[in-house]
């Protein structure tokens, strides 16, 4: 996984803003009609089986099924929103 400038300074700010107790930033798997998809959100603790790596000194926790999906995947910052550019793909209606 990489993650490009952009999103690494939009992760760093929305973590250093936070109300919460934030440690790192956690992905998840989630299903949407065109395929998988990831979810981004902050978090205080890693759960006992994600995977935790940092990343421009930004810290992850990544669920195992998320991790199959971005373990090529690059992060970015664009438009407002966080974009995963090389997800691996299952079958999808779209």
């Amino acid at each position: 996984m990489k993650v490009t400038e952009k999103a690494s300074a939009q992760l760093k700010k929305l973590m250093k803003e936070s109300e919460l107790p934030v440690s790192a930033v956690r992905l998840t798997a989630t299903k949407g009609c065109c395929g998988p998809a990831i979810q981004v959100s902050l978090a205080e603790k890693a759960n006992h089986c994600d995977f935790c790596i940092n990343i421009g000194d930004v810290d992850f926790f990544i669920e195992p099924e998320a991790n199959e999906l971005i373990l090529r995947a690059t992060i970015d910052y664009r438009d407002e929103q966080f974009t995963f550019e090389g997800l691996k793909k299952s079958g999808s209606c779209c």
